[in-house]
């Protein structure tokens, strides 16, 4: 039981570190109005988002603080939780020449990226049985049916050709990427059924569950570490019209998979479990706790048992983004609206959001932020912009300054950095 406990702690908490999901879906491949240009650049993107886990809460977690019966009431539970969390770097250059195999306006881009993703998808039962222990539910059954976890860590090497075309009323920009995948770890959890039931007298409890589990080697996860290969695509499409200066565009990310090896294994559990004599009152140090009825059918020994080695593929999170911007010559000199959307994340719905951006000097921009939705509700945040003679670009924003202003009150936070040169 201790070790069955263990596992769903280290997967919900100990996994989820700061990350990020950008609310702000910058056109990367933006050529600006140069024809013929070489720039070299380096961005950072980090997140951390729920509907249901405050900041302050996630924070202390993460610190190994001391958890008050306070701060654990001071979470707003709903019968379907999620948390996400997506940390993205990178280093690239690209290239516009006078011409690309005899042909005009075709480009080049190629970087290295580092990518980091969680996400967990839980009941309120399952949330309460771990931090307020199962005597709450002596004659009834804790239900975490549905619980989704997955992290996983890789590296890129990126490879696209850009294509840009440029008359008197429209400019469009389409660029395809081919990413080569280096595998770093993977650990993926799927409970398609899960319950326990806690005798009224605390006499026995009742484990139920049907589950799937895949996980990379993780006694080598560094990023050092080689544990699978894979293959990705990124595609991005942008139309302006001119004389109205709206742009619409499209963008797709890691459209691909990894091929797990080196000691990776994936296992199935469909299995009742029984323990005689156990009333947990604090999972957090379930070690401490008097737990009866260990054996070896116990879920661990089940899944050690169960194993299977061979090598298998997983797909990576995929993000769609589509976004509208309109252009001004004003003080107020662009609007974004738009929504993005990560698959296989159990996002309830996808996250909207919309930017306003403020000319304030002829080298800073400045922006307003409001997102709603994906891993989260409704935040704000601002974005700067310095831009010199259309070389140096330095850009930093959060699309979720209200995490870090109120982090017992706000879901989300985020940060955002970039900064690149062109000649």
């Amino acid at each position: 039981m201790k070790k069955i406990i263990h596992i769903i702690i280290f997967l919900l908490v100990c996994n989820s570190i700061n990350a990020q999901v950008v609310p702000l879906s910058s056109p990367i491949y933006n050529t600006d109005d140069d024809s013929v240009f070489t720039e070299i650049g380096t961005s950072f993107y980090s997140y951390l988002g729920s509907n249901a886990i405050n900041n302050k809460f996630a924070s202390t977690l993460i610190k190994s603080g001391f958890i008050t019966d306070d701060l654990k009431n001071s979470n707003h539970l709903k019968r379907k939780n999620i948390l996400g969390t997506d940390v993205f770097s990178d280093i690239y250059v690209t290239n516009m020449p006078d011409s690309m195999w005899g042909l005009s306006n075709f480009g080049y881009r190629i970087g290295l990226a580092h990518k980091q993703f969680r996400s967990v998808n839980f009941s309120d039962d399952l949330y309460n049985l771990i931090f307020y222990g199962n005597k709450q539910y002596a004659g009834d059954f804790a239900n975490f049916d549905n619980t989704k976890f997955r992290s996983i860590d890789y590296q890129k090497l990126e490879l696209g050709i850009i294509k840009n075309y440029n008359d008197n009323e429209t400019k469009v920009s389409i660029y395809f990427g081919f990413n080569i995948l280096k595998g770093q770890q993977l650990q993926a959890l799927n409970i398609y059924k899960g319950s326990f039931y806690t005798a009224d007298d605390g006499s026995y409890l009742d484990l139920n569950t049907k589950l799937a589990y895949y996980t990379s080697n993780q006694s080598h996860k560094q990023i050092t570490d080689f544990n699978g290969i894979g293959l990705s695509c990124d595609a991005y499409f942008s139309v302006e019209d001119v004389s109205s200066k709206l742009t619409f565009t499209f963008a797709s990310e890691d459209l691909g998979y990894i091929s797990w090896k080196n000691k990776s294994y994936h296992t199935f559990v469909d299995s009742t479990i029984h323990f005689d004599g156990i009333e947990i009152n604090n999972i957090l140090n379930v070690a401490q706790e008097n737990l009866q009825g260990m054996s070896k059918d116990s879920l661990m020994n089940i899944m050690y048992n169960n194993n299977d080695t061979t090598p298998f593929q997983f797909t990576i999170p995929e993000k769609l983004t589509l976004e509208i911007k309109k252009e001004w010559n004003g003080f107020i000199n662009s609007t974004i609206i738009g929504m993005s959307y990560i698959f296989d994340t159990g996002q309830p719905i996808p996250q909207f959001y919309s930017v306003q951006t403020a000319k304030i000097t002829k080298w800073l921009n400045v922006g307003l932020i409001e997102n709603y939705g994906g891993f989260s509700g409704f935040n704000a945040g601002l974005a700067l912009r310095i831009q010199t003679n259309k070389k140096l670009s330095a850009t930093i924003s959060s699309g979720d300054l209200t995490g870090f202003i109120m982090p017992k009150e706000a879901y989300a936070r985020s940060i955002m950095m970039a900064i690149s040169y062109k000649f």
